[in-house]
């Protein structure tokens, strides 16, 4: 179709009036001879060309973060399709029309090419302009620059109205991580924050906003070089592809700090989506060997909060009152899925809130079918979007397989709810208590020379030696004499990690053992194994290896896990849940390290991974 050259598309982000092409807009006039009129019809002046423009908005994140647009500046560019309607229909068929660039300067904007408005179109736009760009509905992203991608709403234009009023929305998501020294002891200077296991490369439909995927996952690192301050709580953010964490498989937060490795997983219920800040706070805590060394108060323990006469109310249905509200999910099982009757275990789970916060009461019960057999004391905690709540309990009902569940009670009520629990398989909830046996059990264990919290990942080199200290307790009062073995594995049989997040890089690689001969008398002993990792494995981002231990009794061929004695723990939380100013990961809003508790003890287990 022939296009008139002299008319040309003009776009301006702030406000536009008609105006008409001059040299001293930069165009240069064609020539242009007209025919002869007839002297005896008058002629008519020229029309005055109607100009296309558009008037884009740029939504806001809140709260508006560095690294996010809100306002165009000099040399701004942006990508403009003008269609027949959608997508792929240029408009009257002109090849011209498709990604066209317009540049920000001194307030206003000049199209780099010519085109005529001349009938209904619609026009679509995005940010940042790609010159490789063909296709609207596959405008590739990634999130290395930490570009802020913008997509624009289609708009009509037509003669009457010439200029498109378009809303430019955020194509991708904001991360933030901000981190809490609570108690921790150290210096705390943070020099690295990383995502693990995330997509970084995609492609946009700049006439929807929907992002699709390409590529394999990766980490993406931030160098930071601050030290942290609860006073002020520095935000470290990360512009990241719009993600169902359910979908993605194992996205975790890792820092570093004090030249320590610490890991977060971010629960499998969340969703980023578009156009949306996500804020994450992530406690650190002191060392467990600061802790101090408490008797367990067994017939405290044994009858406190098992008789507490609670009514229950089922919230796991759609259309229940709480089940948008709040819900929860199995967290992490490090220390197995095997309890031991009259000794403490340390239950994991995750509360999802999904309005405007949920505060209230936490408290772990199990279950055979429909009757709750035993619970547990409850404990306060605040969820604003989600909080990892470890809690010590003591088991004390017969053996048998139990499920566990999670009972919320809101702050102002006197119901507790059993909430949803749809993220988690039925499975991922499911323990076994057995009868008090001679397994011993692990307290504490950390390799020689470094002094980590359970969240930390450390790293060894292949075929470096090193030890891993360790200390034993003899609960069941019986001789020990036997191997125990360090095993560095990732496994998904269920008793670590869910079956279901088996992706076939499996393995238990024994990396030392020692023998030992202690007399039933001995109650505690603190010893070192010293391992080597000589079997080199792939690199994983997600379900993190870890070193555990396991006993084989003299004669005997099987090995047993040592389970966590978490009784010293367990009776540090003694009273604790009278306090309505004790919460669990603290508060939020209102962060202060004197309201808020956190497990530390009882840690069996240690990540660990090669340093590649």
């Amino acid at each position: 179709m022939k296009m008139r050259i002299e008319k040309m598309l003009v776009m301006s982000l702030l406000s536009l009036a008609m105006f008409s092409c001059s040299k001293d807009d930069g165009v240069i006039d064609l020539p242009v001879t007209p025919p002869t009129p007839d002297p005896e019809q008058p002629v008519d002046p020229p029309a005055e060309d109607v100009l296309f423009g558009i008037n884009p908005v740029i939504a806001g994140i809140v709260p508006v973060t560095r690294g996010i647009i809100t306002n165009f500046t000099d040399n701004d560019r942006i990508g403009l399709f003008l269609t027949d309607g959608e997508l792929g229909l240029n408009y009257q068929e002109n090849a011209e029309a498709a990604n066209v660039p317009a540049m920000y300067q001194q307030g206003s904007w000049k199209v780099e090419k010519d085109l005529v408005l001349s009938e209904e179109g619609t026009a679509f736009a995005y940010y940042p302009y790609n010159s490789k760009v063909t296709d609207g509905t596959v405008v590739p992203l990634e999130i290395e620059s930490q570009t802020d991608y913008l997509y624009a709403t289609p708009a009509v234009v037509d003669e009457k109205n010439p200029i498109a009023q378009i809303g430019m929305k955020h194509a991708l998501s904001l991360i933030s991580v901000r981190i809490r020294k609570n108690d921790y002891q150290q210096a705390g200077k943070l020099t690295k924050v990383e995502v693990l296991d995330v997509q970084q490369n995609g492609t946009m439909n700049i006439a929807t906003g929907v992002v699709t995927k390409t590529g394999p996952t990766a980490i993406y690192s931030v160098n930071r070089d601050l030290v942290l301050d609860d006073n002020d709580l520095a935000k470290t953010q990360m512009i990241m592809l719009p993600t169902v964490i359910a979908e993605a498989g194992n996205i975790r937060f890792q820092i570093t700090v004090d030249d320590k490795y610490y890991i977060w997983e971010v629960p499998k219920s969340h969703i980023w989506e578009a156009g949306k800040e996500y804020t994450y706070t992530l406690n650190l805590s002191k060392t467990p060997e600061e802790l101090p060394d408490l008797e367990l108060d067994v017939d405290y323990w044994t009858q406190y909060g098992k008789d507490d006469n609670i009514q229950i109310e089922d919230h796991t249905q759609p259309g229940s009152a709480y089940y948008r509200v709040v819900d929860v999910e199995m967290g992490s099982t490090p220390y197995g899925r095997t309890v031991v009757q009259g000794e403490s275990f340390i239950f994991t789970g995750v509360v999802n809130d999904r309005k405007n916060g949920f505060k209230g009461k936490v408290k772990y019960s199990l279950w055979q079918g429909d009757k709750m057999v035993e619970q547990f004391p409850s404990y306060y905690f605040e969820s604003y979007y989600y909080n990892t709540l470890d809690i010590p309990c003591f088991i004390t009902c017969a053996p048998g397989t139990y499920r566990l569940k999670m009972l919320l009670k809101e702050e102002g009520s006197n119901i507790w709810i059993l909430p949803s629990d749809r993220y988690s398989e039925e499975r991922d909830w499911m323990f076994t208590v057995q009868a008090d046996n001679g397994t011993p059990s692990i307290k504490f264990m950390n390799p020689e020379g470094y002094r980590v919290i359970k969240n930390e990942i450390l790293k060894f080199k292949l075929n470096q030696p090193f030890n891993m200290e360790f200390t034993l307790t003899n609960r069941a009062s019986v001789a020990l004499k036997g191997e125990i073995k360090a095993v560095w594995h990732r496994t998904f049989t269920g008793e670590f990690e869910n079956i279901s997040g088996n992706d076939g890089n499996t393995w238990e690689d024994e990396i030392g053992r020692i023998s030992i001969d202690l007399p039933s008398t001995t109650d505690e002993y603190k010893g070192k194994v010293p391992c080597t990792i000589s079997t080199y494995r792939v690199d994983v981002k997600k379900w993190v290896p870890s070193v555990s231990f396991y006993y084989k009794a003299e004669g005997s061929n099987t090995w047993f896990l040592m389970r966590s004695d978490g009784d010293s723990e367990l009776q540090r939380w003694k009273g604790v849940d009278i306090d309505k100013n004790k919460l669990i990961n603290g508060s939020y809003k209102n962060p202060d390290p004197n309201t808020t508790w956190t497990c530390l003890g009882g840690n069996n287990y240690k990540y660990l991974t090669l340093e590649y």
